[in-house]
């Protein structure tokens, strides 16, 4: 498991116990509406909603500082793997000579250069930029800007659920308990949570764990782990027809292109176009 699925027990895990705040408030207030004169239902629905707000708040409040924390920790090791200093010095001078003097390198050469800097940030991306002039192909594990941008997609898709889910509409959806502290900035973010998007096959949290293939750093390993699989196998959960898996396909591509270096590797790589299935040897 690495963090992004554990994001997606603790949504699914407070999900379950707002579900049962909503159901207890509704079931009471039911009750009391059946029974009790209309002034007197009106003190107790005050009262049971006091109380449902309250514990409301309690989970919410709970669970941003867990997503919070979470994000938090995966936004260090981002930050530490792109400042880590290279181990082998003369490896690093090595790289920076090839690169300056524009030297031609063959496939195995540059596999051996970045089995040689580990997983170093930049000077991967220094082997990167010899395999690009030498016309090599090689995985583009080593951009920050395309992890920071699926975890800030992450952030965005759960501060929307947490700050506004409030029920669906299996179970109603009862705006009146959201807490004042994190209130949605419009009437038509509840609906939007109700989806539980981040529970979904279109989860960003699915698409971000797909390219990170350890607990917090990025996948720089040649093999994707078993939670990737996982992960995987849940943003094609659903699927029936070729059609549908193909359509799903070109959809997460669409979203994050990086993951069809990790489709490439699976089952679901027979539904790569042509050209995506390329660049993802």
């Amino acid at each position: 498991m690495n963090k992004f699925s554990e994001l997606r027990t603790a949504v699914s895990l407070y999900k379950g116990r707002i579900d049962k705040i909503i159901g207890d408030y509704a079931e009471a207030d039911k009750k009391a509406k059946e029974i009790y004169s209309e002034s007197e239902y009106a003190r107790r629905h005050a009262e049971n909603l006091g109380k449902a707000r309250s514990a409301f708040e309690g989970e919410q409040e709970a669970m941003i500082r867990r997503v919070n924390g979470v994000l938090e920790d995966i936004q260090e090791q981002l930050i530490e793997w792109v400042s880590a200093p290279v181990g082998n010095a003369a490896q690093l001078q090595l790289v920076q000579t090839l690169f300056l003097t524009g030297m031609k390198l063959s496939a195995d050469e540059i596999e051996a250069l970045q089995n040689s800097v580990g997983q170093n940030y930049f000077a991967n991306k220094m082997v990167q930029s010899l395999a690009e002039k030498s016309g090599v192909k090689t995985k583009s594990r080593f951009d920050l800007d395309v992890y920071s941008g699926a975890l800030q997609n992450c952030k965005t898709e759960l501060e929307l659920f947490v700050s506004s889910y409030c029920g669906n509409q299996k179970i109603g959806i009862y705006r009146e308990l959201l807490p004042d502290n994190h209130k949605p900035v419009s009437d038509k973010m509840p609906i939007i949570a109700s989806s539980c998007k981040p529970l979904s096959g279109r989860s960003s949290l699915l698409l971000a764990g797909s390219i990170w293939s350890g607990d917090c750093l990025p996948g720089t390993d040649s093999k994707i782990s078993t939670t990737q699989r996982d992960l995987l196998d849940e943003v094609f959960d659903g699927c029936r027809s070729e059609n549908d898996f193909r359509n799903v396909t070109e959809r997460i591509i669409h979203e994050l292109p990086e993951v069809k270096e990790v489709l490439a590797q699976t089952k679901y790589k027979v539904y790569l176009k042509e050209d995506n299935a390329n660049a993802g040897e």
